[in-house]
């Protein structure tokens, strides 16, 4: 593909299919009928939850072709001799080491399907690696007894691979193989910025154009920018509709917010502010006055991208995309390669001014 096609394409996508859907708060219409061509079905996956802290500006930068680099001087890790993982496993109470390459295949099944296209599927494989490498350095760095945390039990992060097998059943040596496949072949490979593993964030449907982390978190991550997703617009369940009562709203925040009290129902939800595309800044409930993303994760929205009304004392959340909408879109990812795009592509895009350096063996 030569350099600039995937831009080129996105623009042609965007051009024909965001303006069928409003970003403006509360004029947005249903899926267009008329892009069928990416109505791939994504698996169910837990809403989000806030983030660990990091560092965004927007940026333009067009898809580059070149192979990733290879490194003369190992990239500046503490764990890059170590080829572990110290994870405090929830389920158990303990913490077990799991060596990089298992690791990178029991977190990339909890997270996708294993018949996703193959550049789509490494690309993922190089976000979840570099990931929990910048994870587990910063943990180091502060002499942590652990790097993160998993839940093995309800595949939260990472997955045993007998539990995936008896989960599987006769679709694991097909499924997983190509798992362990493609974490494989690219398990030298890293997202660096300024020479460190980078925060490689990933989410599964955008609503129509990616977050900048510093506009919804506060703080300055370069390469986690505004990129334009109009591939996932057209996925299956991108809009979704919630319903609470207000009783069941109220209920919510009381246990979130001890001194919470709520206002009258055609008043309580105000004060909305959004950003260009619609995602949630901030909100006033009742008489507190809280963050976008930490409202969508009390009422366990698919995302803080939404709208609401208020009909007969319910709350109407429509709800467009899935995921914190920061990073790679995983649905996005999928389309990329279906047009060709490679896993360096991919990651190139959703994280421009990173380099992908190979000779990071794990």
């Amino acid at each position: 593909m030569k350099k600039g096609i995937v831009a080129v394409i996105l623009t042609i996508i965007t051009i024909a299919v965001v303006p069928l859907i409003s970003i403006m708060g509360g004029g947005r219409s249903e899926k267009s009928s008329a892009a069928v061509l990416a109505t791939e079905s994504v698996t169910e996956k837990n809403t989000y939850t806030v983030p660990s802290d990091e560092n965004t500006e927007k940026s333009s930068k067009p898809v580059s072709t070149t192979k990733a680099e290879t490194s003369t001087t190992p990239p500046k890790s503490s764990a890059a001799a170590e080829n572990t993982y110290k994870i405090y496993d929830k389920s158990t109470k303990k913490v077990i080491t799991v060596n990089d390459v298992d690791f990178c295949c029991g977190a990339l099944a909890t997270e996708t399907e294993a018949d996703i296209p193959t550049e789509a599927l490494k690309a993922q494989a190089v976000a979840i690696h570099t990931y929990y490498t910048h994870l587990r350095d910063e943990s180091r760095k502060q002499n942590k007894e652990y790097d993160f945390q998993c839940n093995s039990k309800i595949w939260e992060v990472y997955a045993d691979k007998n539990d995936i097998k008896a989960k599987w059943g006769d679709t694991f040596e097909e499924s997983f193989g190509a798992i362990e496949k493609a974490v494989k072949e690219v398990s030298d490979i890293l997202v660096l910025y300024n020479d460190s593993p980078a925060m490689t964030k990933y989410f599964e449907i955008s609503s129509g154009t990616t977050d900048s982390y510093s506009e919804i978190y506060g703080k300055d991550i370069k390469y986690l920018t505004n990129v334009a997703t109009p591939y996932d617009t057209v996925a299956n369940n991108y809009q979704t509709k919630q319903t609470f009562s207000s009783e069941e709203l109220n209920s919510l925040m009381g246990k979130k917010y001890k001194d919470y009290k709520a206002a009258d129902a055609d008043k309580n939800v105000s004060e909305i502010k959004k950003t260009n595309y619609s995602t949630v800044l901030s909100l006033r409930v009742g008489n507190k006055e809280i963050k976008g993303y930490e409202f969508a994760d009390i009422l366990k929205l698919r995302s803080s991208n939404f709208n609401v009304e208020t009909k007969e004392g319910n709350y109407i959340f429509t709800v467009y995309g899935y995921g914190e909408n920061i990073g790679l879109s995983k649905f996005g990812s999928c389309q990329l390669a279906k047009q060709g795009s490679s896993y360096i592509e991919i990651l190139e895009y959703y994280y421009p001014g990173t380099k992908i350096v190979s000779g990071y063996k794990i």
